[in-house]
């Protein structure tokens, strides 16, 4: 081959391997897990012990028996912290001891069910849980709760809903009488707006309550009536720049203004991304709804993991970002869902099934790509959408003022020129005007200097350009 072709054939080499990067850009490399942990549900990252919890549903068999463990990696090498009889499905570090939950009934060939603490290098039982699983712990307002599907605690009545108390469980007010069984699977539990709110798979007997409900100390009532359905119910709560999250398995229907995940700010819900985009297992299908098992909110970001391929139409499985007003992909492909996810050392972790990026991962892998937001959807604001009823007017700088509401309470919100939210806020109309709105200075959250064109939303139904004052 001559001088010239070779050099052809060299560029068109480089040409091709150029094109072809963006394909095939890694992002999921194996954690190196020393077995198969197929969809774990612990992910835990220990601060407090710099270390990193990976456990679930997966079993491997020793001496005849069959074990699930609880892997501990620190120090870059992984090691068995524990094994257990039966699932784990949650891990907490609270008051300076590990503890986990699950529905185990031994921890090795020792009976300690349901919860376990490890103290000086040794299991102990910490508190009686009845038959039943220990979803998941939360630490609100430096109380520990226990959330589940169970009957008693430390001997007391508690439903699937405990906390801690001293040196002992106790139920957390008197829960409402529930349907079928009597029983309640409760999911996660969050503090909202002066409430402790829970979610799961629950119905009232007297139907006024439905797979979410909160508790003002006094007494538990509604949230909303949505979440209906026999096969609907929520998996997740998260609370992001002043909304609460609610992830879970359901369709849209009455009630559901979304799929899988939706958004409240305390008086109503709203879809979280474009109407008919959000979270999709299927692209432009609402047949088969997405689900939603695990949010963390991170260097600005709400971090949604669960089952689905696609959000606001974007390629992005099991795992998305969300900064208030725009979806942007991770990027890569796990196998099927995330079950679990938690940075380590700034390092993201997922649970998965077997593959991540086409190579075997054996349920566990590490985030290697350069960004957290890879592609973003285009944001749902656009100029067109503006509404000549709605008028701002800038009597001095650094404030606003807003024309032809109805009276009364309006949730403000207001977009830069690349879709993102840059303030949310409450604004009261009277005869039809609000007053002065403060969104630059010492009393309001914005501290630099507002150029450019704004976008000024008022409850997700009028929208009015705004170009501050130079």
């Amino acid at each position: 081959m001559s001088g010239g072709h070779q050099l052809w054939r060299g560029i068109w080499v480089l040409g091709l391997a150029a094109w072809l990067a963006p394909a095939l850009a890694q992002h999921w490399v194996p954690a190196g897990v020393p077995s198969w942990m197929i969809f774990p549900k612990v992910c835990y990252s220990d601060t407090l012990n710099d270390a990193l919890y990976i456990g679930g549903r997966q079993f491997f068999n020793l001496g005849g028996v069959s074990y699930h463990p609880l892997y501990r990696y620190q120090n870059g090498r992984w090691d068995t912290l524990g094994l257990f009889g039966h699932s784990i499905e949650t891990a907490i570090v609270y008051h300076d001891t590990l503890i986990v939950g699950g529905h185990f009934p031994t921890v090795y060939n020792d009976t300690i069910g349901r919860i376990a603490c490890f103290v000086n290098g040794i299991w102990e039982p910490y508190g009686a849980f009845s038959s039943g699983v220990i979803s998941r712990f939360r630490i609100i307002n430096g109380e520990l709760y226990a959330i589940g599907i169970f009957d008693n605690a430390d001997g007391q009545f508690c439903n699937g809903l405990a906390k801690r108390v001293g040196g002992h469980w106790e139920p957390v007010g008197t829960l409402p009488a529930f349907n079928g069984d009597g029983s309640a699977w409760f999911q996660d539990a969050v503090w909202y707006q002066g409430r402790l709110v829970v979610t799961g798979n629950f119905t009232s007997a007297d139907h006024t309550i439905n797979d979410i409900m909160a508790y003002d100390g006094t007494s538990w009532q509604p949230v909303c009536q949505c979440l209906t359905g026999g096969f609907d119910g929520g998996g997740a709560l998260a609370v992001y720049q002043g909304d609460l999250y609610l992830g879970g398995r359901y369709y849209f229907g009455p009630g559901n203004v979304g799929q899988g995940l939706m958004r409240w700010d305390g008086d109503q819900w709203y879809a979280v991304g474009q109407p008919g985009g959000g979270l999709q297992l299927y692209n432009y299908s609402d047949q088969y709804p997405p689900t939603v098992s695990q949010f963390i909110v991170r260097d600005g970001l709400l971090f949604v993991g669960g089952g689905y391929n696609y959000a606001d139409h974007l390629t992005a499985t099991g795992m998305a970002t969300w900064d208030g007003s725009t979806w942007c992909s991770v990027g890569g492909t796990p196998d099927i869902a995330i079950s679990c996810f938690d940075f380590f050392h700034d390092t993201l972790f997922i649970g998965c099934g077997a593959n991540a990026d086409g190579q075997l991962v054996n349920g566990v892998a590490r985030f290697i790509g350069s960004s957290y937001q890879e592609e973003c959807a285009t944001t749902g604001i656009s100029e067109s959408e503006t509404d000549v009823g709605l008028q701002v007017l800038s009597p001095r700088p650094g404030t606003i003022v807003l024309s032809g509401l109805s009276d009364g309470e309006h949730v403000l919100r207001v977009y830069d020129a690349q879709g993102r939210l840059v303030l949310r806020k409450q604004a009261n109309s009277i005869t039809g005007r609000t007053g002065e709105i403060e969104i630059l200075g010492h009393q309001g959250p914005l501290r630099e200097t507002l150029m450019g064109l704004y976008i000024i939303q008022v409850d997700e139904l009028q929208r009015a350009k705004y170009i501050p004052a130079q």
